[in-house]
């Protein structure tokens, strides 16, 4: 049960890659339904000088996996390296990474801009596709769109992020689900979201804590609702639960049923004796 800590890190170009191993890592990954918020801070111990020079720089692809030998080992975290930073503290040279969700993130989520232009009767996913080309997202499900016509057509120059939540607004109207996670794009049945994947939690099988979701802000009846019916909840870490994965909480101190994933944040090191969890909230379904 929960034995072997397993910690996998991929680094590179298409041209040049290399699996770290064997060494001590260490990691913060945050991820969110807030597709612009998902980001890792890593750090690498004793990496060789050309590991440093040609594999951990600025720019390249990163791809974390974590978990336990017996449970499973799943990615936790892709994207590219923002900053990358060695330093010595008279032991070690310790590599701190910061990287960011986002393929081809020489151009920042906030700023990237697109122009679209489709005339009417258009399919959706189309600007879907062109969208998804520009972020450098693989894209999932957009097959269930393929129905779905701009019947005005759409033209628009601006943050992809917007175009996005326009082409979200529209899907949403049909039932489906449009979110962006680990550089997939994802179009998924809001009414049967069996493609996502879903964890059983009980104290038996690794959840440490669940409790309702409490604010610290001054709050009014409305927000006491939207708070009713939301959680927050620690476990062992386990690479099946992400944003829009649906985790089941069995009666632990009055939580229990089926909730969405909203965010989370996974934390561990493959050495020592530092925390391997996963933290989040989650919302009632």
């Amino acid at each position: 049960m929960a034995y072997n800590r397993v910690v996998n890190l991929k680094a590179g170009t298409v041209d040049q890659a290399l699996m770290v191993s064997g060494l001590d890592v260490s990691f913060k990954v945050e991820r969110s339904r807030a597709f612009a918020s998902n980001s890792a801070q890593i750090e690498i111990f004793n990496p060789s000088e050309t590991t440093i020079n040609d594999i951990l720089k600025e720019g390249n692809s990163v791809v974390l996996e974590a978990g336990y030998e017996d449970e499973g080992v799943g990615v936790i975290f892709i994207g590219q390296i923002t900053t990358s930073v060695p330093s010595n503290n008279g032991v070690d040279t310790i590599v701190k990474i910061e990287a960011q969700s986002l393929q081809g993130s020489d151009t920042p989520l906030s700023s990237l801009v697109v122009s679209l232009s489709y005339k009417p009767d258009t399919t959706l996913n189309k600007p879907l596709e062109e969208i998804a080309t520009a972020m450098g997202l693989a894209t999932y499900g957009l097959d269930l769109v393929s129905d779905l016509k701009l019947t005005n057509g759409y033209v628009f120059t601006g943050l992809a992020k917007n175009a996005l939540k326009y082409c979200r607004e529209i899907i949403e109207k049909d039932g489906l689900i449009l979110y962006v996670d680990n550089d997939i794009m994802y179009v998924v049945a809001e009414a049967n979201n069996s493609d996502v994947k879903s964890a059983y939690m009980t104290p038996d099988s690794g959840l440490l804590e669940a409790a309702p979701l409490k604010s610290t802000k001054k709050k009014g009846a409305k927000d006491e609702k939207k708070l009713a019916n939301k959680i927050t909840f620690t476990s062992i870490l386990n690479p099946q639960v992400g944003p829009n994965s649906v985790i089941e909480v069995d009666n632990y101190r009055n939580v229990f049923g089926l909730y969405v994933v909203d965010k989370c944040t996974f934390t561990g090191s493959n050495f020592g004796s530092s925390p391997f969890t996963i933290q989040g909230e989650g919302i009632g379904v």
